[in-house]
């Protein structure tokens, strides 16, 4: 299926201790997710080429567990990094979804016309910049620490990026578990958020 020889080449790379896997200046239309691994960068020639068209399907560009999964015994998958590339008409949850990971950067990327843009849970030590999610039919970027134990997403920072023109907010921080868990110990730097149906940025029971 379309993504398979991307999947193939992240989990060479992977299994060789990490590496670059380089995509083509072309539209990629993608039936399956593109499931990153623990150090392997997935590069492209520079925002809006290549694109990663999804069409409308259940699937994107993830890391980690699936969401809510358990992570008891699970090492989180890090030291990677998505790069210039564009992500659009995905109907998964988000166009990128990462959860429970660590050390990673993702950078002049753009995620548009999908569910959400980029969503983050449970994760620490991770930069995003340049990167924009617009036209969204929900949170543009979603920055989320939803588990009891272990929950914390920590340790960031987003500069220069755009969230605009989303269903909901263009930048939408929460930590659902109340005290057990938090967003907290980021920087957002250079950021815009403009004509979202909700705020531009709204910071929900989280610590910055």
């Amino acid at each position: 299926a379309p993504g398979d020889d991307i999947n193939a080449a992240i989990d060479a790379v992977n299994r060789e201790g990490g590496g670059i896997v380089q995509l083509l200046a072309k539209t990629y239309t993608l039936t399956s997710d593109i499931v990153i691994k623990s150090k392997v960068a997935l590069i492209g020639a520079g925002k809006n080429t290549p694109t990663l068209n999804f069409s409308g399907g259940a699937y994107g560009i993830k890391a980690g567990v699936a969401n809510g999964a358990s992570i008891t015994g699970i090492s989180r998958t890090q030291d990677f990094s998505v790069k210039g590339l564009t992500i659009s008409n995905s109907g998964a949850t988000a166009a990128m979804d990462f959860d429970f990971t660590g050390n990673f950067i993702i950078d002049d990327v753009s995620a548009n016309g999908s569910t959400k843009g980029i969503r983050i849970s449970t994760s620490n030590n991770f930069r995003i910049i340049g990167t924009d999610a617009k036209g969204t039919s929900s949170n543009g970027f979603e920055i989320l620490a939803e588990r009891t134990t272990g929950g914390f997403t920590e340790k960031f920072r987003i500069d220069n990026c755009t969230g605009n023109s989303n269903g909901d907010n263009g930048f939408y921080f929460s930590s659902s578990l109340g005290l057990t868990t938090s967003v907290e110990e980021y920087i957002i730097s250079n950021c815009i958020a403009n004509s979202n149906a909700s705020d531009g940025f709204e910071l929900n029971s989280s610590g910055g």
